[in-house]
């Protein structure tokens, strides 16, 4: 018995003609091609993502080093800076060591700050040394008004340097120089009833400050601007004439012009500037040779209280030096006589 064309007789199955054989073989191949084009697609995703995270890697490693050169860098001229601000300390304290030094060895009997013959008063400006430089200047604290002289030891207004306080400020055309005057006695006397234009601690908190008078003499000439009307413009104005530290008499070789005119209200202008012309020339060795210059009429009024000499005590000492990129500037203010430090400043 025979089967119909297209059928198997070992399979009993209708065998494809050639049309079916030939759209297998198309799926197949597309099936094949399909799935060898998934298979190389996720080879090349694989090799891609590979790439970025090496390139990634290779940024991030780049930073990690960039940061670390510079965090070196900085670390390093962080060293370096603090060993160079170190040897500046040292140096800036050997120019006071010199100053002092100086001072000491200063003994002909007079001082003059505005006379070439003090050694002493000789700026030093950039002196090299070592690996750097040194720089020291030497101030007559002595030539100026001493500030704590205007409470006596028992803490009463100084008459008499209160008034020359006030001719000074007058002077030197500062606002109110009485109400300065007064500001500045409260400070320093040691009770808390303000004078008749000065101020205690109640008006300083009543006016919102943050300082009240410290009732005690003062260390340096920058507590002023924490007194009642001190202003800057009032402190630079006053800076040259006056000090914290100074001693009872004025040096006639070293005190300015205003100065000696503030010291007696019978002060003459002209006996002033002769002895100011003299003393540029020549330093006063003695009281005498002053006398003899502007007469014993003038020389009673400069010298009324007895409170003039041609020598100082006190001094102020500034050295600054650098080294590398380090600066140090240190200030003292100095007792030749004790050879003592009173106070000091470092920057």
């Amino acid at each position: 018995m025979g089967f119909p064309a297209g059928r198997s007789a070992a399979a009993g199955r209708t065998e494809p003609d050639g049309e079916g054989r030939r759209r297998a073989g198309d799926f197949a191949q597309r099936r094949s091609s399909a799935h060898g084009g998934a298979i190389l697609t996720g080879v090349g995703n694989e090799r891609g993502l590979a790439l970025v995270l090496v390139l990634v890697i290779v940024a991030l490693l780049a930073a990690l080093v960039s940061d670390f050169a510079f965090s070196t860098l900085i670390e390093t001229r962080l060293a370096g800076t603090f060993r160079d601000s170190r040897a500046a300390t040292s140096l800036a304290r050997g120019g006071i060591t010199v100053g002092r030094e100086l001072l000491r060895q200063d003994s002909n009997g007079y001082d003059a700050q505005f006379s070439g013959e003090e050694f002493w008063r000789q700026p030093m400006e950039r002196v090299p040394v070592a690996d750097g430089s040194v720089s020291l200047r030497i101030i007559d604290l002595d030539g100026r008004l001493g500030l704590n002289a205007l409470v006596d030891a028992v803490g009463n207004p100084n008459v008499v340097m209160v008034e020359r306080f006030v001719r000074l400020a007058e002077r030197l055309e500062l606002d109110d120089p009485q109400g300065l005057a007064d500001a500045l006695v409260d400070w320093l006397d040691p009770d808390n009833e303000p004078r008749a234009t000065g101020a205690e601690a109640q008006d300083y908190l009543a006016a919102g400050s943050r300082y009240t008078p410290g009732n005690a003499p003062i260390v340096s000439p920058d507590e002023l601007i924490r007194v009642r009307g001190f202003s800057a413009e009032v402190m630079d104005k006053l800076a040259p004439f006056v000090a914290a530290h100074a001693g009872g008499k004025l040096n006639v070789n070293s005190a300015a012009r205003d100065l000696l005119l503030a010291w007696d209200e019978q002060v003459e202008e002209a006996d002033v500037e002769l002895l100011l012309e003299e003393r540029t020339r020549r330093p006063f060795r003695n009281l005498d040779q002053v006398r003899e210059l502007i007469g014993v009429e003038a020389f009673s009024a400069l010298n009324r209280n007895l409170d003039l000499t041609v020598e100082s005590r006190y001094f102020h000492l500034d050295s600054q030096a650098q080294v590398g990129d380090g600066t140090r500037r240190i200030e003292v203010a100095y007792d030749r006589k004790a050879d003592r430090i009173l106070w000091q400043k470092v920057d």
